[in-house]
């Protein structure tokens, strides 16, 4: 049998906003989201969404969305099966102006670090861990939308068997342009893994992915389409026992479309360089990274909303 333990928070959104120099209500934060398992098998999740920032109308600024943040939220024990941890944090989206200043988008941050083979006197037999992080969209607008949010994700887990630990960053795509201006940037994304167990036979595996957000639409002659969010893995990612695998992957943000004379944005570069290790007991050590660049999505004239209007 397998125990399950979810916990899900998800906090409001702001209300509209009214009139020059006011903005819509920011995103409701939450905050102390977790959960824990216990049984033969266990699998523990945990996820937490920040508020959607309010809209804002007639010279109204777009809310901020909310910021959410994860650490050590969740945690288990089996009775030598197998042990299941995900945790996800993902930031609330900027709020829309009609023709004010968009809605800041949420951060989100989620840093995972367990032992199970010091915290439990029955180790799992296999050891696997998410952590997460989802940036939030920034707030569009006709001339001035927000950038997309930040996202940075975190593990390190240590097994005395068998060990997977995965963490995955998404930046927030910035916020779009309805008419005469140019997109905001994408959401920047930094990610790091580690995995390591005491077993004289078992692997350990790491995987660390960071994708820069997308640029937001730009649209109207002079302008352009936002630059696409930088993605870093912030630390090497690294794996150790008697055989040991770690995987990095890192994506530039594509850059914004561009309507109705607007040019694309700019897709954000990516360059490693040495940013995988591991060590092994005499076993197969496996070691792999993968940059990539974010595109120049093509400038398009009209615009699709403008052709239905023909």
């Amino acid at each position: 049998g397998r125990t399950y333990a979810y916990s899900r928070q998800e906090r409001g959104s702001g209300g509209r906003g009214t009139g020059a120099g006011q903005s819509g209500g920011a995103g409701g934060v939450a905050s102390r989201t977790a959960a824990s398992a216990n049984g033969k098998n266990a699998d523990a999740s945990a996820r937490q969404y920040g508020g959607s920032g309010g809209g804002g109308v007639s010279g109204a600024s777009g809310g901020a969305g909310a910021a959410s943040s994860l650490n050590n939220a969740v945690g288990g024990s089996t009775g030598g099966g197998t042990l299941r941890l995900t945790q996800v944090a993902t930031g609330g989206n900027g709020g829309y102006s009609s023709t004010g200043t968009g809605g800041q988008a949420g951060a989100a941050s989620s840093s995972l670090s367990f032992n199970d083979a010091a915290a439990n006197p029955t180790q799992a037999s296999y050891f696997q861990g998410f952590s997460t992080a989802n940036g939030g969209r920034g707030g569009g607008n006709g001339t001035t939308p927000a950038a997309g949010g930040a996202a940075t994700a975190a593990i390190a887990l240590t097994a005395a068997h068998a060990v997977s630990a995965n963490a995955t960053a998404d930046g927030g795509t910035g916020g779009y342009s309805g008419s005469g201006g140019s997109g905001a940037n994408g959401g920047s994304a930094a990610a790091t893994a580690s995995a390591a167990t005491i077993s004289a036979t078992d692997t350990a595996r790491a995987y660390g992915t960071a994708r820069g957000g997308s640029g937001g639409r730009g649209s109207g002659a002079g302008h352009s389409g936002g630059a696409g969010g930088t993605a870093t893995i912030s630390q090497a990612v690294f794996a150790s026992g008697p055989s040991a695998s770690a995987s990095a992957s890192q994506y530039g943000g594509y850059g914004g479309r561009g309507y109705s004379g607007a040019s694309g944005g700019a897709g954000s570069s990516s360059s490693l360089a040495n940013m995988v290790g591991g060590a092994t007991t005499g076993g197969t050590l496996s070691l792999s990274q993968r940059a990539k660049g974010g595109y120049c999505l093509l400038y398009t004239s009209p615009s699709p909303r403008d052709r239905q209007k023909s």
